[in-house]
């Protein structure tokens, strides 16, 4: 089911090319340098694309990593970023170049929401072949840009990886991993007053293209879930009937339908999405949970 990032990159249509080259350009550079790549953990839907052949459109690249924000200096990160995006740029064949436009902490820092802080980076992209781009890249004001969501104080429980060039990899959330952010996103909904489309249809789209989940990947899924729920929902939100909340499944169902411009095919209508999704958390294993 995974695409190497070379086919990736090659399956991308006309207008996406460039885009989908500059991707290719930050992964190499994250996975390449010593600094970055043990800090760095991917996932959300840059990731379903690559490994599980999403046709979901997005501009971002989602990490995380287990680390403090109080362990990682913004302007040394930045910098290895950069240097390692110049070389990873001269060692692909499409003569792209990538620079960091802007870096910032989210929520500031000392604010009381901090808890789960991130960096919001937006890296610019532009040819080599075209000076006007290269000089407004180089000035950080390029309007071609790949967004990059890296959020701290995350523990990943099953790891995987995205092979590169030269054994070199990027760490990923392995499948149970996936599946549990993906329903804990859903249920937090409400309490973050968010709403998240796309999270059914990625989840529809994972459960109807993976052949057999087996007994001991629910309990993962179940387990990774709970845990990765601490601190951030309360423990009676997080049972088998939550996804019934009307409430989560309205949020869950605004402006769906604009991912049919997101997507490739026919969009899942959304009831039949919601129950699928529904029923299988249902019938992870919660009889195993000790009350």
């Amino acid at each position: 089911m995974e695409y190497s990032l070379e086919e990736w990159v090659e399956q991308a249509t006309t207008d996406r090319v460039t885009f989908r080259q500059a991707v290719h350009t930050i992964l190499l550079a994250i996975s390449s340098n010593d600094y970055l790549q043990p800090k760095m953990v991917m996932k959300g839907g840059m990731l379903l694309g690559i490994r599980y052949k999403s046709s979901r459109f997005t501009e971002d690249i989602d990490f995380s990593t287990s680390e403090k924000l109080a362990d990682v200096d913004p302007v040394e990160f930045e910098s290895e970023l950069n240097e390692s995006l110049h070389v990873a740029s001269t060692e692909l064949p499409y003569r792209v170049s990538c620079k960091v436009q802007s870096l910032k902490v989210q929520p500031k820092r000392g604010s009381e929401t901090a808890t789960f802080p991130s960096f919001n980076l937006k890296i610019g992209y532009a040819s080599l072949d075209n000076p006007g781009a290269m000089k407004r890249l180089e000035a950080n004001s390029s309007p071609n840009t790949v967004k990059i969501d890296y959020s701290f104080n995350e523990t990943t429980y099953k790891l995987d990886e995205l092979n590169l060039e030269n054994d070199d990899s990027v760490a990923t959330y392995g499948f149970a991993d996936l599946i549990a952010e993906k329903y804990r996103s859903i249920i937090q909904q409400k309490f973050r007053n968010r709403n998240r489309r796309q999270d059914v249809y990625d989840l529809h789209y994972l459960l109807t293209n993976t052949e057999v989940i087996s007994s001991e990947e629910k309990m993962d899924i179940l387990n990774i879930l709970l845990k990765k729920s601490e601190g951030r929902l309360e423990t009676e939100s997080v049972v088998k009937l939550s996804l019934d909340d009307e409430e989560t499944k309205v949020r869950s169902s605004e402006n769906y339908h604009l991912l049919a411009k997101e997507v490739s095919g026919d969009l899942p209508e959304f009831n039949d999405a919601y129950t699928l999704v529904n029923s299988f958390y249902k019938d992870l294993p919660w009889e195993c949970i000790q009350e």
